[in-house]
């Protein structure tokens, strides 16, 4: 992971550099902030970050390298702390190994039981995230190093809901548990303020996309009720 997210990132800004390029957009997270404070409902750029996992700490240490390359060599680096991304290709376990499960199980008559995190997070449609990319690359004003992206904001019972109003007669179960991190939801106002940009696809339209690669990924699948956790 340090590997790949700090040594391989400064390789690569060390080429775009050496190439001339003059801006560079890419991907940070929203797990650098680890933690979140009851206090606050939403948090801005200016919030410490205090990474709770590798990973989080690989995206902190990007981010100041990031930061290193634009005031020494005058690359202009933006990055996107994004939130939980989803949609069609990403069917990866880990934080949205729940989702994976609700819709791979979403049939008429099923009856699944899933323990889910008793949380609302941001979450974001994975053609947003490259259509935002593309904006801000040919966006034609100056940029800041970082910008947070909330996308919309849900929870896993809201998704059970609108999955059932999607597949008649599906009817998954949510089980609250607690989760061992709970991450901050994010202000996105910075970014709106400087390029106005807004999230496209909704809830509704990431699940209808998830549920159309299902159905074609596995055209004969089906499921009998059963229990399964995050």
């Amino acid at each position: 992971m340090m590997a790949i997210n700090v040594l391989g990132f400064r390789r690569l800004l060390e080429a775009c550099v050496a190439a001339k390029l003059r801006r560079i957009v890419w991907i940070s997270s929203t797990v650098v902030f680890g933690q979140a404070e009851d206090s606050v409902e939403r948090v801005d750029e200016t919030a410490p970050r205090r990474p709770l996992l590798q990973y989080g700490l690989s995206k902190v240490l990007a981010e100041d390298i990031a930061a290193f390359v634009r005031r020494r060599h005058g690359l202009e680096t933006i990055g996107l702390r994004i939130p939980l991304m989803l949609g069609p290709g990403l069917w990866y376990d880990g934080a949205a190994a729940v989702l994976k499960r609700m819709v791979l199980q979403a049939h008429a008559g099923a009856r699944p039981r899933f323990d889910v995190p008793d949380i609302r997070f941001d979450a974001m449609h994975v053609a947003d995230t490259g259509t935002l990319v593309d904006r801000l690359l040919r966006h034609s004003g100056p940029l800041d190093p970082i910008y947070n992206v909330a996308g919309f904001t849900t929870d896993y019972a809201e998704i059970a809901g609108r999955l059932a109003s999607l597949v008649p007669g599906y009817a998954p179960e949510c089980v609250p548990a607690t989760p061992p991190i709970v991450y901050p939801l994010v202000s996105q106002a910075r970014l709106e303020r400087d390029t106005g940009w807004r999230h496209m696809r909704d809830l509704d339209q990431t699940l209808r996309d998830l549920l159309a690669e299902r159905r074609i990924l596995t055209p004969c699948a089906s499921t009998n009720g059963s229990s399964t956790s995050i």
